[in-house]
């Protein structure tokens, strides 16, 4: 099993390798200058297949397009960079892994619009009771659908007291 996972790791170095070569600048080492035992294999017109010692990979980055690129902000270097849950201005970022669960979950709608709200009222509108409505229909979808279920053994204990579903249909007639 081990020795399949390091295969797949490799073969998806080499990819990542291959499909990013265009990419980058590129000097191709002769044969006899090279510093690796590694066996070279045979290129073709599309891909080219660089070979390094741990040495170099570990070693320190001697190409200045690489230090260009580490001296980068995510925001200079990601087209979409997602900085968290709000967007700068201040708005909900619904694409931010911590809440995309929740949109896409069968409350997404009544989500969006109770989160929405929160956001577009100030703290002394909340504490009057603003946004209370479309919180409260968050809830009742969230609890009708059971959307957020926990599945753990604590939960299966309280859910001994509950009807228990169905049974499922079995394949063979009269069983």
């Amino acid at each position: 099993m081990l020795l399949i996972a390091k295969l797949h790791l490799r073969d998806q170095w080499n990819w990542n390798l291959s499909r990013d070569c265009d990419l980058l600048p590129f000097q191709e080492m002769d044969k006899a200058s090279s510093s690796t035992d590694a066996p070279v294999a045979p290129s073709n017109d599309k891909d080219q297949v660089v070979s390094m010692t741990p040495e170099e990979f570990f070693g320190d980055i001697k190409s200045d397009y690489a230090k260009q690129l580490g001296d980068l902000t995510p925001e200079e270097l990601y087209d979409n960079y997602n900085p968290g849950p709000n967007n700068p201005d201040g708005t909900v970022n619904f694409e931010c892994h911590c809440v995309g669960h929740l949109v896409a979950s069968p409350c997404g709608y009544e989500f969006r619009n109770a989160i929405s709200c929160q956001k577009a009222t100030s703290d002394e509108e909340l504490e009057k009771g603003a946004c209370g409505d479309e919180l409260m229909d968050f809830m009742r979808c969230a609890m009708r659908t059971e959307c957020f279920k926990a599945r753990n053994a604590s939960s299966e204990q309280n859910s001994e007291s509950a009807p228990s579903p169905a049974p499922e249909p079995s394949n063979s007639e009269g069983n």
